[in-house]
């Protein structure tokens, strides 16, 4: 499982690395903002 920290990021950062994660293969993804 990827984590992806997001915290105190500001919109849209957040998307878009989750979006990074997505397009790199990842399946599970936690995302923590």
């Amino acid at each position: 499982m990827n984590r992806i920290d997001a915290r105190g990021k500001s919109c849209p950062q957040p998307v878009i690395m989750t979006k990074a994660r997505v397009e790199a293969g990842d399946e599970v993804i936690e995302v923590v903002l």
